[in-house]
């Protein structure tokens, strides 16, 4: 800390505290050779949890293949102090990894296989450690979970037959061993494919963040840095970075920047033990203290770049007040694709939550697609869809009712219409001009002839889901009954629908009437009140009668209709008017009647339960698809219809 850095010699067992900012000497040196009683350890590896510093032996035999024990030894070092205050000292050792790493690879411990690693082969007299199939210990480091520590091995490399590999074996009470002692507990093995490369240093940032250096089994060759997430199912990523050039070996990372991000800074280590540094034909190792040479430099970290690509195609032809989806593809990072609004969208154009785009106005809307990066990629750059949002289409919308002709003041009549494809519902009024002459119901749809003069009556249906508002209007004249008109009112009607018997008796307003009566539709004759037809058929049945006086006649005669059925006899609804078999429009009417005068109906749409209905009936807002309704009638016996009507339609976009 406060800029050193403690350095393990692979030469001797001495620790050595640098400024990491300056070159020159050592600031101070700890030489625990005396106190571990070892040989030359060959330090490769170090990792640091706390205020504990762990350090560890190569393991492998010498050049020459000779089995040096010294070399197994792992042992720890506390750490008091700091910046050129730090002080050293030994915390405990642990002299039997290696014997016991290779027991557990004969034994079959990992469950590959007995001597699936080929550990003992590597280890075995006369095997020297830098060979493919050697033993050399270079990378020590904590996993995520702070007690299990990865050993990264510069040889040999796994599996044996292929030996491509780079090996990382998991020890999962390495704390222990150091202080406690027992046996070395081991996890499944790693295999990494670094491209036939093995570990040459793993290092963790304290965001929990890895580097790793990668580097030949051999002497000499390339280097290359790797990131990893420290989860043992997950592959390294190599970056791009480009370590400097140097006649060493980059075997020591110092350590990694929180967060860690394309750009950041690294100091790495450079083994030049084995480099002639004065070109006088020696090895640095063999120079006097004062004259060896370790290099360390930085280097830009270059994380592997990603690109965003839309896999739905710009949509074509697309209106004002619909939605569109959008979706995308990303780079290997995994993390969530965004899209937005891109700058170069026309204003208030479109809109984007999540991948669906509303299209606002006409213009020209940018959709634009982001993949945020990791400590592993870059940030995708932007990726842009551009297209073209056209006005909502015309909505067509058509009063379909008829005015009576004549339309006599004192009448009404109802409106029906169709719409378009918004789905919006249809509301109907009457146009200013029209006050006094015409008026609407509170129903909403039945208007009033109140004075002679010219109705225009009005069907408005809203936009949306791409189409324009739509408006539709009808005029029709209404005339005033002359003065001196009798007006008709039936006072007695039939008193049951199964009944053959009809008595009827009525009036007028004026004395002095006569009266014109016409039953099932046939002429008007004359006649008198009281009325009774006998021995009446089955069926439906209609009465009207008139009041005439001195030549005028009631243009809106009173009338009746009734339906004379047995007690069993269910009524039966006709369906007389319902939408296209296929249509874009939200909006469906419907209008309907049974052949039993006061019969009651109840409808429903698709599998909905069934509720009280009237004739006419529109639904509003329906969704796209198909769409059944069914309407059945109960008559005045109480009797339910069997066979309900129905009709079915789809509505398309």
């Amino acid at each position: 800390g406060g800029g050193y850095l403690v350095v393990g010699d692979d030469e001797s067992n001495v620790l050595r505290l640098y400024r990491g900012s300056t070159s020159g000497l050592p600031v101070k040196t700890w030489d625990f050779q005396a106190t571990i009683g070892a040989a030359k350890i060959d330090i490769e590896a170090a990792a640091r949890s706390g205020n504990t510093i762990w350090w560890t032996g190569s393991g492998g035999n010498t050049s020459s293949g000779n089995v040096r024990p010294s070399e197994w030894l792992l042992f720890a070092t506390m750490i008091s102090g700091s910046g050129a205050a730090t002080e050293l000292t030994l915390a405990g050792a642990y002299s039997t990894l290696r014997p016991e790493l290779v027991a557990w690879d004969q034994a079959n411990g990992h469950g590959l296989g007995a001597n699936a690693l080929g550990l003992a082969a590597s280890t075995a007299p006369g095997q020297t450690s830098k060979q493919v199939d050697g033993y050399a210990i270079e990378g020590l480091e904590f996993a995520p979970d702070g007690t299990t520590a990865y050993l990264g091995f510069r040889a040999p490399l796994g599996l044996p037959g292929g030996r491509t590999k780079a090996l990382v074996v998991p020890v999962s009470n390495l704390r222990a061993l150091t202080s406690t002692g027992g046996s070395a507990s081991f996890g499944a093995p790693i295999l990494w494919d670094l491209g036939g490369q093995s570990v040459r240093d793993i290092r963790r940032g304290a965001a929990g963040e890895y580097l790793v250096i990668a580097g030949s089994w051999n002497a000499g060759g390339s280097f290359e840095v790797w990131t990893w997430d420290g989860v043992a199912a997950d592959a390294p990523v190599a970056t791009l970075t480009a370590l400097p050039s140097g006649a060493g070996s980059w075997e020591g990372i110092v350590a990694v920047p929180a967060p860690l991000t394309s750009g950041a800074t690294v100091q790495f280590v450079e083994d030049n033990g084995s480099v002639d540094l004065y070109a006088n034909g020696s090895a640095a190792r063999d120079l006097p203290l004062a004259l060896r040479k370790a290099r360390l430099d930085t280097a830009a970290i270059v994380l592997p770049t990603q690109a965003v690509a839309f896999t739905s195609a710009p949509p074509v032809a697309v209106r004002a007040g619909t939605t569109v989806a959008v979706a995308a593809t990303g780079g290997a990072s995994r993390t969530a694709i965004t899209f937005s609004v891109g700058g170069a969208s026309g204003a208030g154009v479109c809109s984007v939550s999540g991948t669906v785009v509303s299209l606002l106005a006409p213009g020209t809307c940018v959709v634009a697609a982001d993949q945020g990066g990791t400590f592993q990629y870059q940030p995708a750059p932007t990726a842009a869809q551009a297209f073209t949002v056209l006005p909502p289409a015309p909505q067509p919308v058509t009063i379909t009712s008829v005015p009576p002709v004549p339309a006599w003041a004192g009448d009404s009549y109802r409106l029906l219409a169709s719409g378009g494809g918004s789905g919006r519902p249809l509301a109907f009024s009457i146009a200013p001009a029209a006050a006094g002459v015409c008026a609407l119901r509170a129903d909403g749809v039945t208007v009033d002839f109140v004075a002679a003069g010219s109705c225009t009556a009005e069907a408005d249906q809203a936009g949306g889901n791409g189409w324009a508002t739509g408006h539709a209007e009808q005029s029709f004249a209404i005339q005033a009954i002359p003065a001196g008109t009798p007006d008709t009112t039936l006072t007695t009607t039939p008193p049951a629908a199964t009944s053959r018997t009809a008595p009827f008796t009525w009036s007028a307003t004026l004395p002095g009437s006569l009266f014109e009566c016409s039953f099932d539709g046939g002429a008007f004759a004359p006649c008198s009140s009281p009325r009774t037809y006998h021995g009446l058929s089955l069926g439906l049945h209609t009465f009207a009668v008139r009041a005439v006086r001195n030549g005028l006649r009631d243009p809106l005669p009173a009338g009746w209709t009734w339906t004379i059925v047995p007690p069993s006899v269910p009524p039966v609804t006709v369906l007389l008017a319902t939408p296209g078999l296929v249509t874009p429009s939200r909006q469906a009417g419907f209008v309907w009647a049974a052949d039993q005068v006061g019969a009651r109906f109840e409808c429903r749409l698709a599998a909905a339960a069934w509720a009280a209905c009237s004739s006419p009936r529109t639904y509003n807002g329906l969704p796209l698809g198909a769409h059944t309704l069914q309407v059945r009638a109960t008559g005045v016996t109480g009797r339910v219809e069997a066979l309900p009507a129905s009709t079915s339609w789809t509505i398309v976009p």
